[in-house]
């Protein structure tokens, strides 16, 4: 009846320990992809705050522009140029933030697939 009760203490003391290595290797796996996962949004922050700027600076830019050319037609009474300026300036911002918006899709792409390409490691 010993040799019964201590094989059956060592065998939970093995399991006891098969499973606190377990849980000790999940938390390493937790916390690598933890990291991972916010090295990947640091990133896209950071993508996102330049092509904000960007953007920022471009309708500043532009919205500069629109004054000064508006107080120039205003003066001269020359609707028509000011409005063949302003929709080609429209069309202007509008191609420009798609061309912003597909960067930002193409930069969170290139993280997704970075980020798989780890895990598969």
């Amino acid at each position: 009846m010993t040799s019964l009760y201590a094989n059956l203490v060592n065998w939970i003391q093995e399991r006891f320990a098969e499973m606190a290595a377990l849980e000790e290797e999940e938390a390493a796996v937790r916390n690598k992809y933890k990291h991972e996962f916010n090295d990947s949004i640091k990133e896209i922050e950071k993508h996102h705050f330049a092509l904000k700027e960007m953007l920022n600076g471009w309708i500043l830019d532009w919205f500069f522009n629109f004054l000064t050319f508006t107080k120039l037609c205003v003066k001269k009474r020359n609707y028509h140029s000011f409005h063949t300026w302003l929709s080609q300036r429209i069309d202007s911002m509008i191609s420009s933030m798609l061309v912003l918006f597909m960067q930002l899709l193409k930069l969170t792409a290139g993280t997704d697939a970075e980020s798989k390409r780890k895990n598969r490691k």
